[in-house]
């Protein structure tokens, strides 16, 4: 399977994910969401290279930041574990190196929802204007969760910003938020478990990429079997 065409993306974005090998496609892969689907896209690849990574801070500083009204650009940036907390040091410190101060934190897991648990964390992002952000959005399920995390410590949100967007039904309407900027824009397929014309076909599911093994160990007979997918690095 073909990526879908490109729509509203930045090239650099796209170049820098499949530089990095980052685009999986092809395989029968288990998303966060715990959806299924045949194209992946794994952020972690781009992580460990910092002057890639600087296009996304820069891209979003420009987006945020760059306004000639500081009086409502974010004051803390917040990020969902565990990617985010990768992304809100990086552009912390990507911003408060060109003279932008910001406070950076994150949102735990806690149960089925995400809060900002540990210490200073909620007072932190009391009373400032916040910008979420996430490296892939599949449903957007951690980005409602880690928005409404800060909305209940009394943070305001004033946009989410994200790497990749892989479906056209996460927008500002959906996520409640003013703004959103996104560097790669998508629309990509999912299917439930239940109604996955993979598993339909016995594909064997990946493992070491996505939630794979985790879908393995609660179907340990799943007829399509199991592999991994081999790096040359």
């Amino acid at each position: 399977m073909k990526l879908p065409a490109i729509a509203r993306s930045e090239q650099w974005a796209v170049n820098h994910f499949t530089a990095t090998k980052a685009v999986i496609e092809g395989s029968h892969l288990v998303l966060s969401s715990g959806d299924h689907a045949e194209i992946y896209l794994n952020a972690d690849r781009i992580f460990p290279d910092a002057s890639r990574m600087a296009y996304f801070y820069d891209f979003w500083k420009d987006c945020f930041f760059s306004s000639s009204s500081p009086e409502r650009h974010p004051e803390v940036v917040v990020g969902p574990a565990t990617g985010g907390v990768y992304l809100i040091g990086g552009l912390s410190q990507r911003l408060i190196a060109q003279g932008i101060y910001v406070q950076a934190v994150w949102a735990d897991k806690d149960g089925k929802q995400f809060a900002l648990e540990r210490s200073r964390f909620a007072s932190t992002v009391r009373g400032k204007r916040v910008l979420v952000v996430e490296d892939v959005m599949t449903t957007a399920k951690s980005i409602k969760k880690t928005i409404k995390a800060v909305r209940q410590a009394g943070g305001e949100v004033v946009g989410v910003a994200c790497m990749v967007n892989r479906t056209r039904a996460v927008t500002v309407r959906s996520l409640d938020v003013p703004v959103l900027h996104v560097a790669w824009q998508l629309d990509v397929k999912n299917y439930s478990s239940k109604n996955c014309p993979f598993c339909a076909e016995n594909r064997p599911i990946v493992t070491n990429i996505g939630h794979g093994a985790e879908f393995r160990e609660k179907n340990p007979k799943y007829a399509g079997g199991y592999e991994e997918l081999m790096f040359d690095d």
